[in-house]
């Protein structure tokens, strides 16, 4: 099965059913269907989701709603935001948007 690790503190939204996706810097080979989100600690169970969507784009083309899906206010914020895991990430990094259910 494919997996991606979050951080320890995006656990507890995902499981709420807060953050509806994942933003990552790059091109990711993310397929539709089942997917382990595993702790970055592994101190949290796996969180096992299904993968309805998946798209390549550069960040600032990145849509209020899936900016909003993912816990962020608004693009700068999500800019700022990535920066925590990506130092060099702009408005010009190439992305992939997962979004699940």
């Amino acid at each position: 099965m494919q997996h991606l690790v979050i951080a320890d503190d995006l656990v507890a939204p995902t499981k709420a059913g807060l953050k509806k996706n994942t933003i990552r810097a790059g091109m990711r080979d993310i397929q539709h269907g089942p997917l382990e989100l595993k702790s970055s600690s592994d101190l949290h169970p796996v969180i096992v989701v299904d993968v309805v969507e998946v798209g390549h784009k550069l960040a600032h083309q990145v849509t209020e709603q899936e900016i909003a899906a993912n816990g962020f206010r608004d693009l700068d914020d999500m800019l700022a935001g990535m920066k925590r895991f990506y130092p060099d990430f702009g408005p010009l990094s190439v992305v992939t948007v997962v979004t699940w259910r």
